[in-house]
């Protein structure tokens, strides 16, 4: 996973996330910068005198408290999942958010919300690779304390943060530069509808495109 925090739209923090499991949260006061061993991963929200902004820099440290017992994230084969543990209130966006034009929130409750769908992911992209249209989609955003989405753009939020699986950034990339030298490679193939008469074809016998004499040079790149 890879995990970037944002305040008030500006980047503060990022980190990749070797194992399955994390938890995010802000520092209890007193809590020590290093952590016991354990099988779980933390990744903390940076302190409040991360804005240079007073006001935000105020309302900031006034939610962080809520904060402090985080959200768990939980990468399994089928997916990625949240569990909210926090006071403060969480919303969320992503490809497997109910809604798109409202907010989505994460209640306080025991069994798991699925963010990202990997079944779902891999048939939207072999849909893609076919037909084209929108790509999938693959980050899922976490807004702290804020209804999400709303009117309302996401840099202006105080606290955000996006998690992305590069995995599937990876296989998204792959499509996309399969597709673009697809296109590339399509003018070349529309010229079997224009390509001008041959002796052999005089009879109506159509020819092999590889054998008609356009395509004869040695000079002309088919990978490309």
């Amino acid at each position: 996973m890879l995990i970037t925090i944002f305040y008030a739209g500006l980047e503060v923090s990022q980190r990749q996330i070797m194992g399955k499991d994390v938890k995010i949260s802000s520092r209890p006061p007193g809590c020590p910068l290093s952590c016991p061993p354990s099988s779980m991963e933390r990744v903390w929200l940076p302190p409040a005198d991360s804005l240079s902004n007073p006001a935000q820099s105020q309302a900031l440290a006034s939610l962080l408290p809520f904060l402090e017992r985080g959200v768990m994230l939980a990468c399994t084969p089928s997916g990625l999942f949240i569990h909210r543990l926090c006071q403060g209130r969480v919303f969320w966006s992503g490809p497997g958010a109910p809604h798109h034009d409202r907010p989505n929130k994460l209640d306080r409750q025991e069994e798991l919300v699925q963010l990202f769908d990997k079944k779902r992911f891999s048939q939207e992209l072999t849909v893609y690779q076919e037909m084209g249209g929108q790509p999938p989609q693959f980050k899922v955003t976490l807004c702290f304390g804020e209804e999400f989405p709303d009117n309302e753009p996401v840099t202006d939020k105080l606290i955000t943060v996006q998690v992305e699986l590069p995995w599937a950034r990876q296989q998204l990339e792959e499509v996309m530069s399969f597709r673009e030298s697809l296109a590339k490679t399509w003018p070349a193939n529309r010229l079997c509808e224009k390509l001008p008469l041959t002796s052999v074809e005089s009879s109506n016998q159509p020819i092999p495109i590889w054998e008609h004499p356009l395509f004869a040079s040695d000079s002309l790149d088919w990978e490309n």
